[in-house]
Parts: C-alpha cells; sequence; structure tokens
C-alpha cells in the first residue's frame, strides 16, 4: 500500500461529499507508480454501494474480487489502522494532498533513476526499442544513449500526471456562454489557439449581497485593516474573529445574523501560544471554531502560505471545510509569496487569484495591512502596495490614534464599494486577564463621522505643529548655544535632545539660519558661528 495515511482517512471518516469532488484524482492515485489494490477497491466499493466502506466491508469486498490478493488486502488495511492518528478529524483535504505530494516524488524519482539507467546502456522493458531505432538507426553501436536518456526523461516527465494543471483550476464553462471570435495567438513560446466568449447580461442572475458585518465587511469579498503598527489592527481582527465564532452582535450594535462559523487564521508575527491565543480568550472566541494555517509542506520542506503558489490550495481547503465563513491574514505581506508587493504586474495575479477565490467560495478575505512612508497621498494611497491591492478590497479600514487623546483610537472608513454607510468606530486597548494570564483585548466606543482622510489630515496638521515648534524652537536654541564660542556636534545634539528639539530638527534650523560652520577636527565634529576662532587642538 503506497498511501496508508490516506486510506486511513477514507475508512474511518465519511469522506462520501470529498471523493465525489476529487474522485479523478483518486483514480490516479489507485494505479500510482504500479497499482494500490486497497484503493482500487475501496473506489469500487464506493461507486458500486454508493457509500463509504469501513475495514470490514472493503476485506469483504476483496475476498469477493479475485484479483486481488487476500493477504495483500488484510495487510494493506492492518497499515492503514497503523495510520488512524496520523491526521485529526476532518483531514481528508491535508491526507490527500500529503499522497499526491508522495505520489508525485516517487514518479519523478522512477523517471531519474530510469534516465540513468538508460545513459548507462540498461534499457528497462518500459523504453521502445523502436523510438531508439529510429533516431540512430538499426546498429545498437551507433545509438546515442546518453541523448536518447534526456529525450525519454523530457517525455516522462511532461507525463506526469501528478503535476499537470487539474482541470478544476480552469472555471467551468458558462451554460449560456457563446463565442464571440477565435484566433491564433502565442504564449509561453507555443502556438495557441484563443476564443473570446460572452455572457448576455439578461442571463445573469441578480444576487442579494450578503454581509458579514452589515454595511462593513461583506461576505465573499477581501477587506483591509490598515495603519502603522501598533495601533491595533491585529486586536481588532481577533475580536472580529471572536464574534464570527460566537455569533455575538457587532460592535455598533447590529445584530450578527449568521450562527457561530469557524475561521481560518494565519499569523507571523506573534506567537500563538503567549500572544494569539490570551488575545482571543480575552476578546471571546470560540477556539474550536478557529484553525491556524500552520505550514505548507513541499516534498520534504515546509514553508508559510505563499499566496503566490498556494491558492489553488487554499481553496481546495476551504472547498473541504464548508463551515469556514472568514480567513484572516496577518501581516498580508507575510504570505503574499516571493513577488514584490509594491510591483503591479507582480502583485496583481495575486489579487485577482484572491477575488475569484473569495467570490466563488463565499469567504470573506480580511488582511492587516501597513502604511507605507509616502506622506503626499490619501488614506487609500497609504496602503502598502501597488494600486491593485487597495483596488482588490471592497472595503478598508484605516485604523489611527486620536491626536488630541493618545488612550483613545478610531477605526474609520477607508473605502467601501457596497455601501453608503461612511461611520467608523472609536475604540480603546483594554486588558483582561484569562485563566491567570492577561491579554489586551478591544474595547469599543461610539461611531463616529470621522473618515480615515479626515483623520490623516488632522494627524498630518497635528505634526506640522509639532514640527513648526520645534524649528522656532531650534532657531532660538542654536544662536544661544555657539554665542560662547565653537561647540562639539555631539554636545550640541544631547543638549538640544534635553531641550525636546530633535538632531535633524537641529540640523534644519542650522541650514535655514546660516553663518555656521562645520568642521572636523581630530576627528571630532565641531560647530561654530564663521566668525569663530576653531577649537584649540589641545582642548578637543
Amino acid at each position: 500500500m503506497e498511501f496508508p495515511e490516506l486510506l486511513s482517512v477514507l475508512l474511518y471518516e465519511d469522506c462520501s461529499a470529498h471523493i465525489l469532488t476529487e474522485e479523478a484524482r483518486l483514480k490516479t492515485l489507485a494505479t500510482a507508480n504500479g497499482c494500490n489494490s486497497a484503493l482500487i477497491l475501496y473506489l469500487n466499493y464506493f461507486n458500486k454501494i454508493k457509500q463509504c466502506p469501513n475495514p470490514e466491508q472493503l476485506l469483504s469486498h476483496g475476498f469477493s474480487t479475485p484479483k486481488f490478493s487476500e493477504e495483500q488486502i488484510a495487510d494493506d488495511l492492518e497499515r492503514a489502522a497503523d495510520y488512524r492518528k496520523a491526521f485529526p478529524p476532518g483531514s481528508f483535504a491535508m491526507a490527500l494532498e500529503h499522497a499526491w505530494g508522495e505520489a508525485n516524488q516517487q514518479y519523478m524519482s522512477h523517471g531519474y533513476t530510469t534516465a540513468h539507467g538508460i545513459a548507462g546502456r540498461h534499457l528497462p522493458k518500459a523504453v521502445d526499442q523502436r523510438q531508439l531505432k529510429k533516431l540512430y538507426g538499426e546498429e545498437q553501436a551507433d545509438w546515442d544513449f546518453t541523448a536518447f536518456s534526456q529525450i525519454w526523461l523530457a517525455g516522462y516527465l511532461a507525463a506526469n500526471p501528478f503535476t499537470k494543471k487539474e482541470a478544476e483550476e480552469v472555471e467551468a464553462a458558462n451554460e449560456h456562454e457563446y463565442v464571440l471570435a477565435t484566433g491564433v495567438g502565442v504564449e509561453d513560446d507555443e502556438v495557441v489557439n484563443t476564443t473570446l466568449t460572452a455572457i448576455n447580461a439578461t442571463d445573469v442572475k441578480p444576487e442579494l449581497l450578503r454581509w458579514l458585518w452589515p454595511d462593513r465587511i461583506p461576505q465573499g469579498k477581501i477587506c483591509w485593516f490598515a495603519g502603522k503598527p501598533g495601533l491595533g489592527k491585529s486586536l481588532a481582527m481577533l475580536d472580529l474573529i471572536a464574534r464570527v465564532t460566537t455569533g455575538a452582535a457587532w460592535p455598533d450594535g447590529t445584530k450578527n445574523s449568521l450562527p457561530p462559523q469557524d475561521v481560518l487564521l494565519a499569523v507571523s508575527e506573534d506567537g500563538l501560544g503567549d500572544t494569539v491565543i490570551p488575545r482571543l480568550n480575552a476578546a471571546g472566541a470560540d477556539l474550536a471554531r478557529i484553525k491556524f494555517i500552520h505550514r505548507v509542506k513541499v516534498n520534504e520542506s515546509q514553508r508559510l502560505l505563499q499566496l503566490s503558489n498556494d491558492t489553488q490550495l487554499l481553496k481546495k481547503a476551504l472547498q473541504a471545510n464548508p463551515s469556514v465563513t472568514l480567513v484572516g491574514l496577518d501581516p498580508l505581506t507575510s504570505f503574499s509569496g516571493d513577488v514584490n508587493i509594491n510591483v503591479d504586474q507582480d502583485i496583481r495575479p495575486i489579487m485577482d487569484a484572491l477575488s475569484s477565490l473569495c467570490n466563488k467560495t463565499g469567504v470573506t478575505l480580511v488582511g492587516v495591512i501597513h502604511h507605507n512612508k509616502r506622506s503626499d497621498v490619501d488614506a487609500l494611497q497609504k496602503i502598502l502596495g501597488a494600486s491593485s491591492v487597495a483596488g482588490a478590497a471592497r472595503t478598508a479600514w484605516g485604523f489611527s490614534r486620536d491626536p488630541d487623546n493618545q488612550n483613545e483610537f478610531y477605526m474609520s472608513l477607508v473605502k467601501n464599494n457596497l455601501s453608503k454607510r461612511r461611520t467608523g468606530m472609536k475604540y480603546t486597548i483594554g486588558e483582561k486577564t484569562v485563566g491567570d494570564i492577561p491579554a489586551p483585548h478591544i474595547v469599543w466606543g461610539e461611531e463616529t463621522d470621522a473618515t480615515a482622510d479626515d483623520l490623516l489630515n488632522a494627524e498630518r496638521d497635528t505634526s506640522g505643529r509639532a514640527q513648526n515648534k520645534q524649528i522656532t524652537l531650534a532657531r532660538e536654541f542654536l544662536p544661544q548655544a555657539l554665542a560662547k564660542g565653537p561647540r562639539l556636534a555631539q554636545e550640541l545634539y544631547d543638549e538640544a535632545e534635553r531641550a525636546g528639539i530633535s538632531s535633524d530638527t537641529l540640523k534644519r534650523a542650522k541650514r535655514e539660519l546660516g553663518g555656521i560652520t562645520v568642521y572636523r577636527m581630530n576627528n571630532r565634529w565641531t560647530w561654530s558661528n564663521s566668525s569663530d576662532d576653531p577649537i584649540p587642538d589641545d582642548v578637543i
């Protein structure tokens, strides 16, 4: 038995729904790299009886099928029983992907081993000598075994059933779809036939827009929580998760119309045990409904989820777990993959794939994302990444500190394409102890009409006033500090800092005032009025 873990999941769980959607892949595994008799029998039983067999039923079915050895079937069942606890309940998708990766590795290994043998003039029975004769003639002495080994390997790898693009990745044709035009093009250096299709607007059925948090976060769409670090974006997402998993009312008092739902959460910057779990407990979440996206195994290696490579894998996970309503990514940049989020042509395909995933599964994706460093743009353009990142979200919320009260914060509207509601929420950050472990949590306040643009402009005004105050202070400080003669630069910086003036502001004041000389003496930088004599060497 090649895949005892998968057989174990199939035998000890009801996988009927999964088999109907993944039968093609299961059949491929059943005949992978030889013959997996137990898996073939399992699929045969399922197709005949229309239900999943247990071990006893499968064994009995094997006895009535002369094609297979009774001893082999019994041995396969025994091995499957040993792996009964290899995966937690509800792990069909995980077990299938594990078996798929294992089969691919075996297929590749067999191919390279065979190619190595061909290069050494050892032809396996599977290799048709007619190919060699056609290429090099009838005489074996003329055959180029090394060159042919590469030709054979290329064909073998091209036929790999475990790396071909799966049919489910291509959207099925709509029954109302019709052809507008056909043509011929070139893609990936290959000539391809192209077809432009269309659907009449009258054939599209109107659907009622569904909301997770009414008028603020829609279902089946992308939403960003954006802002500077340390302002409560992650805490707000955990609060959202708590309400999704318990069915509690929303922070603005709106009733949660959904029953408790499951959540998939991927985090990279915080520890699960010492940070995320205590915060979820403080928010009142139902932990039994939360699954952390742990890692992606690639053959023998492992890595974080990469949306550049794993969107289809995530889609399968959601299809296999229909109770999941929300996916959280904190932060988005940790899971975007090996792409530059600031380059539109790199990140746009990922955003398009995520939008499609949400639309097809009905799952809401909420991502925490930081601000960029630009100071001349509005709140939407402050969202990190190329324009397609902000563009992919149907709603986006900004998180900022109240300019007039450092202990209060705003969740304010950045973008909402789907509702006229423009109000945001005020909040503070409190602390709650659950099981002797204290953790911060969001304490929601009243609604506010202030938008993210309003607050960003207010923050800039406050920052501008503070900078103006600093530069005025620095312009007064510097002449007095140099009144008695040259000063070491480090002494000036230290003295200015004690007066509440940053080194950058002090340098700006120097430029604006003019008439101040900077020079280096004995490896020490010195400032002085242009008319002053340098500091004597014996003083430095």
